[in-house]
């Protein structure tokens, strides 16, 4: 009987993990993600600061960085703010561009839903790939 009821507590627990970690805000202090090639090698990755997590960064701010240069990528992010009113796309200058971190928004803000992908853009053809959603909050 106890075996039973272990088999079925532990899969209800890992689908109650894996919807409270996979949906709503994250409300990380840092989210991140990586920004892949079609052949799983990383063009780039982005970091997420919320609040006054990194204030070296700024305040809610991001930095994207070009892992792969040389590839003919631009790496960036795109990110909305609905609460308010925010919907924007960041790309780093071009391929080989380093890193570059810049604050989404540098006040004071009641907690609000932060929607942003990672994303790559072409440097040759009209082309840009998006990651998954990663939702945050900014405060």
């Amino acid at each position: 009987m106890r075996f039973r009821l272990l088999r079925v507590a532990v899969p209800t627990a890992v689908v109650a993990l894996t919807l409270a970690t996979t949906s709503g805000v994250a409300h990380a202090a840092t989210s991140h993600q990586v920004v892949y090639h079609a052949d799983g090698n990383w063009a780039g990755e982005v970091w997420f600061n919320a609040g006054t997590h990194n204030m070296a960064k700024g305040r809610n701010s991001f930095t994207v960085k070009d892992t792969f240069c040389g590839d003919g990528w631009k790496v960036g992010v795109h990110y909305e703010i609905p609460a308010l009113n925010i919907y924007r796309t960041f790309l780093l200058n071009g391929d080989c561009s380093g890193e570059s971190s810049f604050s989404v928004v540098s006040y004071d803000v009641a907690p609000s839903a932060i929607h942003w992908w990672g994303l790559k853009a072409s440097t040759t053809e009209n082309l840009t790939t998006y990651e998954s959603q990663v939702n945050d909050y900014v405060d």
